[in-house]
């Protein structure tokens, strides 16, 4: 007599929550002794790949909070991280960057939460990347 018992678990939930746990570890380690938000965003920024994106960009928004509705604010760019095997960013800019009023950072900044968009590889919609930024 052959006997063969199985079982299948879900291990999903639990593969999540392990991998949040050790990206909140690093996140907590690179920040623990940063006081400046600049140096703090580009901390995370490397945290962020290859963990979860390809690349990307910090930026301060100094003056979201306070602008007038429908007024578009600068941003500045802390800091850029490409994947290892991705072209180099973009030399970093000197200046304030301005973005439109329907940028998708100024619709985080007002809905005060993310902004999730889905487009084909170095393809992203002209919202999403601020002028003279290359994709």
């Amino acid at each position: 007599m052959i006997e063969w018992i199985g079982t299948c678990r879900d291990v999903e939930q639990e593969w999540q929550d392990a991998r949040r746990e050790r990206l909140l570890a690093r996140a907590t380690a690179v920040t623990a002794d940063t006081a400046r938000p600049d140096e703090m965003l580009a901390a995370l920024t490397a945290v962020i790949v290859p963990e979860l994106a390809d690349n990307c960009t910090s930026y301060l928004l100094p003056q979201a909070l306070h602008r007038a509705p429908g007024t578009a604010p600068t941003a500045e760019r802390v800091a850029v991280v490409p994947r290892q095997d991705s072209p180099p960013p973009p030399p970093h800019p000197h200046h304030a960057e301005h973005l439109g009023p329907d940028s998708a950072l100024v619709r985080a900044a007002d809905l005060r939460r993310p902004v999730h968009a889905v487009f084909p590889p170095g393809s992203p919609p002209p919202d999403i990347v601020p002028p003279g930024t290359e994709s």
